[in-house]
Formats: C-alpha cells, structure tokens, sequence
C-alpha cells in the first residue's frame, strides 16, 4: 500500500529519516535509511537525495508500507558457492575479480542473495567481518548489475580501511570501455559536469545546473572505434 505524508508546521525542520521513525516505531532508522537510500522514499515527486534531508511545510513523502516493513528485519549473509566469478589478482589483503554483466554486487532493499557478495562469502568466508555493511563484506566500489569489469575487494579491516582513503581521495582511477548512440563532437575531450539522483529515474545522472547534494565529476573520454551503422 501507498502512503503519502504532507508536512505540517509541527515537523518543520526534522531529518526525514528521524520523522518517518517517530511516525511508525516499529521500524528501525536503519531500515528507513536503508530504503531511502535506495531511491524507494519520495519527497515532492522525485526521490528522496539523504535521509538526513530537512523537511519544510507542504513537503509531500511519499513511500510503499512494504518496503519499509521488509527491510527492518536484521540481513544475513549467505554463502553461495555456486555463484562464480573470475579472480585476477588475490593476497593476504585483498581480491581482484572480474564481475560479469547480470550479477549484483550486493543485496538491495529487496535483500537478495544471488550476488557477488554472497559468492564472496564462499570464496572467502572470513569476509563477513570486513567494512562496514553486512550486506557488503569487503566491497569497496560498485558495479552496476549490467557491467562487467574489475573490482577490489578487501580481506582485512586495515586493507579496506587503506583502500578507502584510497578511494576517497581520488588516488584510484577508474576506466571504462562504453558503447555509445550517436557521435560525440570530438574524438576526445573532458566532461566537467557534477552527477547526482535523477529527478525522473532511479539512476545518476550528469546535471548542467547542479542541485543540492550533487558530487562534482570528471569524466576524460576518447574514441577507440566508430561502428558502421
């Protein structure tokens, strides 16, 4: 069932996650902050950015009772070995494997468990107790479910809390191979455009005018090959 909120004076000024907490006690903060995180809590029509968003009088929420009421329940991680997935590099301290196009990294609001986490699990079952969530052991970026490619992952506390500094300074870089509609207007070039949630699809997007809560993005392109067509 659908539920829409409209904001009243009396929550003026109150974190979105703490008013739909008190509004229903029996679910956790976390779980809320799971689904708004997870693009399933609107506000005024588009998804909600942060669960720590301020709200303000006539603001509209608007959310499904069943996915907040899904994801109270404490994820367990389970081991599926029959997940494969190619390992590039492996040590003491990390993994790198390559993802196949049409798995998951990791479980959703939806809390699967056909994904590269619980394949990892098998592999390596001490992993469990590695980062920061649960639902993804060790993982320290993300790949959508359709692209393929390498990713790290960390086998120990110290390795992934070095990887994440990593990461979070941009001492990582990242590449990609993409297949493109239509033809950019130079070979190579640089885009210069902060990415942030779509106002009209749950994906990011690049913004020409940024918004609030929008991250600043680099993008260095060149073309490796035109296709006839």
């Amino acid at each position: 069932m659908e539920t829409q909120i409209t904001i009243e004076e009396k929550d003026v000024g109150k974190r979105l996650d703490v008013f739909l907490t008190e509004r229903d006690g029996s679910i956790s903060r976390s779980a809320i902050q799971k689904v708004i995180k997870h693009d399933l809590v609107q506000l005024n029509g588009r998804p909600a950015k942060s669960p720590h968003e301020a709200l303000r009088v006539g603001d509209l929420i608007t959310f499904s009772d069943e996915a907040l009421t899904a994801n109270d329940a404490p994820f367990v991680l389970l081991p599926r070995p029959d997940i494969k997935f190619e390992i590039i590099y492996e040590d003491d301290d990390l993994i790198v494997i390559n993802k196949p196009s049409g798995l998951l990294v990791h479980a959703t609001v939806r809390n699967e468990q056909d994904t590269l986490a619980n394949a990892l699990l098998a592999h390596y079952p001490p992993i469990e107790k590695i980062g920061e969530s649960p639902e993804r052991p060790g993982i320290m970026h993300r790949l959508d479910k359709d692209a393929s490619g390498l990713m790290v992952v960390a086998k120990t506390n110290q390795a992934y809390e070095s990887l994440k500094k990593s990461f979070q300074t941009h001492d990582v870089e990242k590449e990609y191979a993409v297949l493109a509609i239509g033809r950019p207007p130079h070979d190579e070039g640089t885009i210069d455009l902060p990415i942030g949630r779509s106002t009209s699809e749950r994906r990011m997007a690049a913004r020409s005018q940024p918004i609030e809560g929008d991250r600043p993005a680099v993008t260095h392109y060149s073309v490796e090959e035109y296709l006839p067509g």
